[in-house]
């Protein structure tokens, strides 16, 4: 087993692993903020159900929020993490796990 993850300390913190970690919060932000209410059309086919996840860019792009299309999740996109609890805090404080295998 790595020693290294899931870890919080300083001294063995990876750049690669906090970048992941960046990538998968900006996802869940991205992901987690809205929800379809009805079926959603993009051209002739369905793109969302209703309760599906909206990226929040399309929402904002197309104004779908204000056609009310979709509205806020239940969840705020800080509950939607799927990392391990121990290196999502390590990365919270600005810090991710280094060595071992990071594949």
């Amino acid at each position: 087993m790595d020693p290294s993850y899931p870890t919080t300390n300083p001294e063995l913190l990876d750049p690669d692993r906090r970048a992941v970690e960046e990538r998968r919060r900006a996802r869940n932000v991205e992901y987690g903020t809205y929800v379809a209410k009805s079926q959603i059309p993009w051209g002739s086919v369905i793109a969302f159900q209703p309760g599906d996840p909206v990226p929040a860019s399309t929402v904002e792009a197309h104004g779908w929020d204000k056609l009310n299309l979709v509205t806020k999740a239940d969840k705020p996109p800080a509950a939607v993490n799927d990392s391990p609890p121990e290196l999502a805090a390590s990365t919270s404080a600005g810090k991710t796990a280094k060595g071992g295998n990071n594949a």
